[in-house]
């Protein structure tokens, strides 16, 4: 039986959360932390929503994804530039966390 898609982000960003630490050190896990769970929390929502916007009216999935590219492109924005400026100290562990997860 599949995993749940979903179970299978959390899977791969957790992976690669460690994979991330293991280089960097354990001293910079709240900037691994903060480099994981922003991608993972978005690509998480997109997909939920998709998916109930597929069951409920499938023709409007186009829509919906186009709304949500928007509303990625400024919130991702946001939120890397704010916890760039708060993570003064481990920036390249943030950086290739929120790398990795892509």
């Amino acid at each position: 039986m599949a995993a749940n898609p979903v179970a299978r982000m959390a899977a791969a960003s957790a992976a690669c959360f460690v994979l991330v630490l293991l280089v960097s050190g354990l001293e910079t896990i709240a900037a691994g932390l903060f480099g994981m769970l922003g991608p993972l929390a978005v690509a998480v929502g997109t997909w939920v929503a998709v998916e109930r916007t597929h069951a409920r009216a499938p023709e409007q999935v186009a829509g919906l994804m186009i709304k949500l590219f928007g509303a990625k492109m400024i919130g991702i924005g946001a939120y890397v530039a704010a916890v760039l400026l708060v993570l003064s100290a481990h920036r390249v562990t943030f950086v290739a966390s929120f790398t990795c997860q892509y």
